[in-house]
């Protein structure tokens, strides 16, 4: 995984990019190259991966590894030397996904991206990109120095489901654990949650513990409800939820938050 930083430049200059590295599926390794699934994530750096990309050795690039936690072709180099698409952004096949809005709709094969409604932002054609629309609005940003911490400080944040005959249990035991610093909760169809798991995700936040509701739904936002005290996740995946109240914690903890 890799995300790219992109200054707002001529697409023709020499600006410096920086890439940097999180780890995986694109730096994994596995025993075999013809292996799609075995193979074992997070194992080479950013610098390594940058090295294998020989298009990539005239480009002015700095490479740094914030974390190697558990997309073959380097496009998103094309795109973050564009001017064109500003923001975070996901490049796969070809194709330039807001980093909001997509969400991984096949288990294993190459263009396994998508972000239903919305669509891609761009193409990358022959090295050059075609913008289909403008990138959605950003939120706040946080310094790089919160999210490079070690991943065992980072806030705890867990997800839980909604289903029949869900009862809060999961989350009364994790609130008797202690040390959890948000929770996330998939519901069904608009983020709809069984009287049991509302109860307990009450209590939840009564007890300081963040909660944001998101939907089981591949598509569509989280609407209406109790905005105060289970406040919706509106158009993120569960998954995509987590990651947003992960940083929304890790904003408030760091004396470096800025915005963008």
């Amino acid at each position: 995984m890799v995300s790219l930083l992109t200054p707002s430049v001529n697409p023709q200059s020499q600006s410096t990019i920086v890439i940097l590295g999180i780890g995986g599926t694109i730096a994994g390794t596995a025993a075999r190259a013809t292996d799609a699934v075995g193979y074992t994530a997070a194992q080479l750096g950013v610098a390594q991966l940058v090295a294998a990309v020989p298009a990539l050795a005239p480009v002015p690039i700095e490479c740094e590894q914030v974390a190697q936690l558990d997309s073959k072709e380097f496009d998103a180099v094309t795109l973050a030397r564009d001017a064109s698409v500003r923001g975070v952004s996901v490049v796969i096949a070809g194709r330039a996904w807001a980093g909001a809005e997509v969400r991984k709709h096949h288990t294993y094969r190459i263009d396994a991206f998508d972000a239903d409604d919305a669509g891609p932002l761009a193409l990358i054609e022959d090295g050059q990109v075609r913008v289909l629309r403008a990138q959605p609005a950003g939120g706040d940003a946080i310094g790089l120095d919160a999210i490079a911490r070690d991943a065992a400080a980072w806030p705890r944040v867990e997800a839980v489901l909604n289903h029949a005959g869900a009862d809060g249990a999961l989350v009364d035991a994790l609130l008797a654990q202690g040390g959890v610093h948000g929770l996330v909760v998939a519901g069904t169809g608009n983020g709809t949650l069984s009287v049991a798991l509302k109860a307990a995700l009450r209590r939840a936040a009564h007890a300081g513990v963040r909660v944001l509701r998101a939907s089981r739904c591949a598509a569509g936002p989280v609407q209406g409800g109790d905005s105060v005290e289970l406040p919706g996740a509106g158009a993120l995946t569960a998954v995509q939820a987590r990651v947003e109240l992960l940083l929304q914690l890790l904003s408030a903890a760091s004396p470096h938050a800025v915005s963008q």
